[in-house]
Order: structure tokens, then sequence, then C-alpha cells
């Protein structure tokens, strides 16, 4: 699943969604692009076989999260907390019950993210949700010279202790 800005991806969006195929994304996630502006993606989309996957947040009412979740495959991405990315040491308290809620109300998978960054985070979210993103974990991994192999033993170390 790739996760992009809109603007890096609009000026010839025919040409990335194929080349995007090409690479064999299974799902998009253009994180700035609201769902009343995405009818072109999700035809490409549909079109390609590639799932649009979009942004749920802590603000979200939940007949936001039915409709995001019903406008497409894969899985509905929620962002567990408010602010910006980055590596966070620990979880909300709130937070099993947050997505306890938004996978009530969802239609397909939730995977949860957002600042996720040891084990002990992705079990408290693997505890109630369908899968868990660690993006920022691994940024900050390559921004400090980690290499392929090591990035997939830290993947793996951090699956294996969630065990």
């Amino acid at each position: 699943v790739l996760f992009t800005y809109y603007n890096q991806i609009q000026v010839d969006l025919t040409k990335f969604m194929h080349n995007a195929k090409i690479a064999g994304v299974d799902g998009i996630l253009v994180v700035d692009l609201p769902y009343e502006e995405s009818d072109e993606l999700l035809f490409l989309g549909k079109k390609l076989d590639i799932s649009i996957i979009f942004v749920a947040a802590p603000s979200t009412d939940m007949r936001r999260v039915e409709l995001l979740s019903s406008a497409t495959t894969g899985f509905l991405y929620y962002a567990c907390r408010k602010g910006t990315t980055g590596i966070r040491d620990e979880l909300d308290e709130e937070i099993q019950l947050q997505i306890k809620e938004v996978k009530a109300n969802s239609l397909l998978p939730v995977a949860v993210g957002f600042g996720v960054s040891n084990a002990t985070m992705v079990k408290k979210i693997l505890d109630v949700a369908d899968g868990c993103v660690i993006g920022s974990y691994f940024v900050n991994a390559v921004a400090n010279g980690v290499t392929p192999n090591e990035l997939q033993k830290l993947a793996s170390d951090i699956f294996m202790s969630t065990q």
C-alpha cells in the first residue's frame, strides 16, 4: 500500500495509477484527498483493481466512517490521534475504545497507525484492530541509515514480539 499526497500525483493521475499497478501496488492512501474530491482516483482504482484507502481520525463522526468504508475495498485507515505524524512512546488510554467504535461502524477491516513506534503499541492496537501501520518508525530507521535487510529484521522483530 502506497501512502502519498495528491499534489505529487495529480498532474498525470492516469499515468501514475498505471505505473503504480505495474509496480505491484495493491492500494493507495492519498492522505490529503477528501472523499468528496476523489471521483477520478476512485474510478481509476476500480478500473485497475487498486484499493483507494481513506483516512478516519478521532474527530471523524461514525456516519462518515461508514461512508468512507463503503467507498472502496481494502481497509479503512484510522489515524488514532490528532496532530502531526511522528514517533510516539505510548498511545492514549482510550485508544482501544475508539478503535472498537470505528470497527463497529466500518464495512471494511480497520488498520490503525499514526505515530506507532514499538511492539507494545502494536500489541495494544492489534488486540482490537485488524492491522497496524508503523510508518514513522521505519521512515526514521531509514533516515538513520538502516539497510533494507535491517529494516526487514526490525519489522519481523516487532511482529514476532506481538505473537
